[in-house]
């Protein structure tokens, strides 16, 4: 199993396996057989490194995304058409459903469907850090 080794410590990456459940839309989950959206272990821990490591990191995000995208790319991580991450899709994932929030009435409120994959303080520090990059 790859491992990558993150600023939070070394992450196992699970490679996706099929699954007779149907997958969201949405990377890092799927839905359940009673119809639930449950996370995809594999896909979630991409997704909780990305987000930490951002977030832990005090590099410019200049130098740090495409670290990121090497980590990946070396230990074989790949999206769900199996294609290399790309930094859109990288910093695509830096979102407050990941922490289980979603924007309504002018305020980040708690999902209630989506269960957090990383804790909302994580993401929000690390939205903020991308709030100004690439503009």
């Amino acid at each position: 199993m790859p491992t990558i080794q993150t600023p939070l410590g070394e992450i196992e990456i699970e490679q996706p396996k099929t699954s007779p459940l149907k997958l969201s839309r949405l990377y890092g989950f799927r839905f359940a057989a009673n119809g639930a959206i449950e996370q995809v272990p594999s896909e979630a821990a991409v997704i909780r490194y990305v987000i930490e490591t951002v977030a832990a990191s005090s590099q410019p995000l200049s130098t740090l995304v495409p670290l990121l995208l090497v980590h990946l790319a070396e230990a074989g991580i790949r999206n769900r058409s199996g294609k290399r991450f790309i930094q859109k899709t990288l910093l695509g994932s830096i979102r407050p459903i990941f922490g289980g929030r979603v924007w309504q009435d002018g305020e980040y409120l708690p999902s209630q469907h989506y269960p957090a994959i990383v804790p909302w303080d994580v993401v929000w520090k690390a939205m903020q850090r991308i709030k100004n990059y690439g503009s």
